[in-house]
């Protein structure tokens, strides 16, 4: 997930999918800790131990349905972790769907050995424009702002000192 982590700055909403089992959650942590925002993150439901065409199924109804601008895909034919139930050949139907649909297009691809396998970026062709780098956000709500409160963390809390987190992205690479 890594590599693909400058390709979704930015984005109001993101997609995650894998060929070796549900792995949203993991994911959408790796994608709040570089942001350090609350953006949305889903993605494709197949059934457990479900058929090649069952996971293809799932993906297209995904990709026609989802409000994510961009989706991660996280191809890993020779992870280790393969989902109890999951085999690569099943879970590759996602591949599938994507290469039969024209909502997204891909924007990024870099191999990861160390999963055996390779992460894509993929961007809705809809999407509204992004604005430049380094230009002001518009007002209005910000990721953060679906909270119940508003978008004001806190609301109500008696005041006292705000803790910030110091790290902004906790992922670091281990020596060997």
């Amino acid at each position: 997930m890594r590599p693909a982590l400058p390709l979704l700055d930015g984005a109001p909403a993101i997609g995650v999918a894998t060929t070796f089992g549900r792995a949203t959650d993991f994911l959408a942590w790796a994608a709040r800790a570089r942001c350090g925002c609350a953006v949305p993150v889903d993605g494709p439901r197949p059934p457990v131990a479900a058929s090649r065409e069952a996971h293809r199924r799932a993906m297209a109804a995904y990709l026609a349905e989802t409000p994510s601008t961009r989706v991660v895909v996280v191809d890993a034919p020779d992870a280790p972790w393969t989902a109890p139930g999951t085999a690569y050949a099943d879970g590759a139907g996602l591949l599938d769907a994507l290469a039969q649909q024209s909502r997204f297009v891909p924007v990024g691809r870099t191999e990861v050995p160390d999963i055996g396998g390779s992460v894509a970026v993929w961007e809705r062709r809809d999407q509204p424009a992004r604005p430049p780098a380094g230009a002001p956000r518009p007002a209005g709500r910000s990721p953060v702002s679906t909270l119940p409160s508003g978008g004001v963390p806190n609301a109500g809390a008696p005041p006292g000192p705000v803790r910030q987190n110091p790290v902004r992205n906790p992922v670091q690479t281990l020596p060997d």
